[in-house]
């Protein structure tokens, strides 16, 4: 996974941060499947779909993927937010 090297060398993303990744790939999944890529291309699994955040302002207390969305070669992920009005 590149991104956070970009972010860190400040060459992508600058002012921006991550949450750790602490879910699995999300990208080229077989569609309707559980596992990663089986066609002839063999791609290799990548964390695709990201959320990032300003460090000076909100952090996100919960960043995860959404495995039951298998409609496609993506897993959506989700990052939750908590804020006070």
């Amino acid at each position: 996974d590149e991104l956070p090297a970009q972010i860190r060398d400040g060459k992508a993303f600058v002012g921006y941060a991550e949450s750790p990744l602490a879910f699995a790939p999300t990208y080229k999944v077989d569609v309707g499947a559980a596992h990663y890529d089986t066609s002839p291309k063999r791609r290799v699994p990548a964390w695709t779909d990201r959320v990032l955040f300003s460090p000076d302002g909100l952090a996100p207390y919960e960043y995860d993927a959404v495995p039951a969305a298998a409609h496609s070669d993506h897993r959506p992920v989700f990052a939750k937010f908590a804020i006070m009005i």
